[in-house]
């Protein structure tokens, strides 16, 4: 694959200018306003704020109460009712000495929350990455297919032009004629399969970087029009290969497991989920079988209320202790469920990492596979190319048929095609293990060109 290439874009819209897609610029683009990736991040703020209010808990608070109003109380025995105006204003402050660890478990709960919904970031954007990349990698794909099949149209119809020259200058045959007709029918139907690969990448393309209403790509969505190479018009578009990811993948399986369980973006969204349950366990616990203590101070002043004449003013600082005795069932019920839910997301987790595992030694075996396969298909490809060069060099001296020639170029763009195709598959595998690893990020894909993602603003840090 080449690293930087115009290719032709095959199309029946008139040649167009070259359009640049650098993924450099186009994916921390698409990373800045993806929805998922925006979602992610308001729920990262909503944890935030979350975790704020779990602190707050910690802190004092200040209620003020100002009452006015007419009061009437009926008097005992024979005396008369007192109606007053009275005013009544209060100022308290609360403060939490002890709840026996429950406001500290909310406030690790809420740590934990705010740490899954940091994974859940990394796992959005690493998502995102990983279908942008596969799409542009695609797109590759489809550009690459379409520009062999043409080149072998454009073969076969060439030798089709040699073949009916013969003929009526009397040195051919009317066989080879039909031969090559057969065989150009045949590079109009592999041309057609892989203009179908090309629209379909082009579709994934504009749908993983959200560029549906982007006109600068444009194609033919049919190419039954198409009845000769000359037909054909084409727009280039400049497509740069990213820079292929070895040089962050695993020397071993080993590895690739130890880095799998460490970083893997869902299962420490996860573990950061059994840490909140956990500790909402802890919290339900203390709440059952733990008093609170709290500080209070209050400040009164009442003109003519409560029935009494005049101005008092009324200073109470306390300490209280509440202790539940019974609430229903209410508190235990809770404290049950808390530990069946705890209970519960360890199970998963366990799975989760069995999970995990098996994943990347899948993931593992098919970047072997597809390497390997990759190579032999390779060269295969290029003895096909060494076989049609030097078999047309024996047709010119007799020494082969047509129906060698006109096999060998089958041959030969099969070859290439599937070539091109698996060295793809093998990059796409390798993206797909680091994305197991959660090492799928701008860095890994774009390497010194990469550009950190800023969060939108308003988004807390």
């Amino acid at each position: 694959m080449k690293k930087t290439a115009q290719i032709a874009l095959v199309g029946a819209l008139g040649v167009g200018q070259a359009h640049a897609l650098p993924l450099d610029k186009i994916l921390p683009e698409l990373l800045q306003s993806h929805p998922l990736v925006t979602a992610a991040q308001r729920d990262l703020e909503a944890a935030q704020r979350s975790a704020r209010v779990a602190f707050g808990d910690y802190l004092p608070s200040v209620d003020l109460t100002v009452a006015a109003g007419r009061e009437r109380t009926h008097a005992v025995a024979n005396n008369p009712p007192v109606t007053y105006w009275m005013r009544d204003s209060n100022i308290t402050i609360k403060q939490l000495i002890w709840d026996f660890g429950k406001t500290s478990a909310d406030i690790r709960a809420a740590d934990a929350g705010v740490n899954k919904a940091e994974a859940g970031l990394k796992n959005a954007q690493q998502g995102v990455t990983l279908q942008a990349v596969s799409a542009y990698w695609n797109l590759l794909r489809g550009l690459k297919l379409s520009e062999l099949a043409l080149e072998s149209l454009t073969s076969v119809q060439k030798q089709l032009e040699l073949e009916e020259e013969k003929v009526k200058k009397g040195a051919g045959v009317a066989t080879d004629v039909l031969q090559a007709r057969t065989a150009l029918n045949a590079s109009y139907a592999t041309y057609a399969r892989a203009h179908g690969v090309l629209v379909n990448a082009v579709n994934g393309f504009r749908a993983a970087f959200r560029a549906a209403g982007d006109k600068s790509i444009k194609i033919e969505t049919n190419p039954q029009g198409v009845r000769s190479p000359a037909d054909v018009k084409v727009q280039t578009v400049d497509v740069v290969a990213p820079k292929l990811p070895d040089a962050s993948l695993p020397k071993s399986i080993e590895a690739a497991i130890q880095g799998a369980l460490a970083n893997n973006l869902t299962l420490a969204a996860s573990r950061f989920s059994l840490a909140a349950t956990k500790e909402k366990m802890r919290s339900d616990d203390a709440k059952l079988y733990g008093p609170s203590i709290n500080y209070s101070y209050k400040y009164e002043d009442k003109f003519d209320a409560a029935a009494v004449a005049g101005y008092k003013v009324i200073n109470l600082s306390k300490v209280e202790l509440t202790y539940p005795l019974f609430a229903g069932f209410k508190h235990k019920a809770t404290s049950e469920i808390s530990k069946a839910n705890f209970l519960a997301a360890s199970e998963r987790f366990t799975d989760e990492q069995v999970v995990i595992e098996n994943q990347v030694r899948d993931s593992w075996q098919n970047v072997l596979t597809q390497q390997a396969n990759a190579g032999y298909l390779q060269s295969q490809a290029d003895s096909a190319k060494d076989f049609l060069e030097l078999a047309r060099k024996e047709r010119q001296l007799g020494k082969r048929t047509l129906l060698d020639i006109l096999g060998g170029e089958v041959a030969y763009i099969n070859a290439s095609s599937a070539a091109e195709s698996a060295a793809i598959d093998a990059t796409l595998a390798k993206y797909a293990l680091l994305a197991a690893m959660g090492k799928l990020d701008l860095v890994t894909v774009l390497g010194g060109a990469a550009r950190p993602v800023s969060p939108p603003k308003g988004t807390q840090k």
